[in-house]
């Protein structure tokens, strides 16, 4: 299953997360490390940030794992929902599930070149992203 939910990476990198993040303890340190992000959310919304000019992408890996398949869309809906309340670019990660930096890197390679002011396109056969 490992191999499934973390397609691209190393297969020793894998193995250590396999070993170190489903224990008793990685479970614990993550529900914690959950209830700040949820906070730090709540915090975001309540003031949120004034962006100006600054140009934002959110990039949503739109493959379903075993691990996500019930929440995938969900999570999707919500990206989009944020890249039209910050008038943000939403661009779709077709081969990527939640580690779209492992799985299609081009893409965000590419994604913060066009986002630094560079037109150069690293894939032109491939269509991603919407405005």
């Amino acid at each position: 299953h490992a191999r499934q939910a973390m397609p691209g990476m190393p297969a020793d990198v894998r193995e250590d997360l396999v070993t170190e993040d489903f224990t008793a303890r990685a479970v614990k340190a993550a529900e914690t490390e959950e209830q700040f992000f949820i906070e730090a959310l709540r915090s975001l919304r309540r003031n949120p940030p004034e962006l100006g000019g600054i140009p934002v992408t959110i990039i949503s890996g739109m493959k379903s794992t075993i691990f996500d398949r019930s929440v995938r869309r969900q999570f999707v809906a919500a990206h989009r929902r944020t890249a039209a309340r910050l008038h943000a670019r939403h661009v779709e990660a077709v081969r990527s599930n939640h580690q779209v930096v492992l799985s299609e890197p081009l893409l965000v390679a590419e994604e913060i070149i066009r986002t630094a002011g560079h037109r150069r396109e690293l894939t032109p056969h491939l269509p991603h992203g919407t405005t």
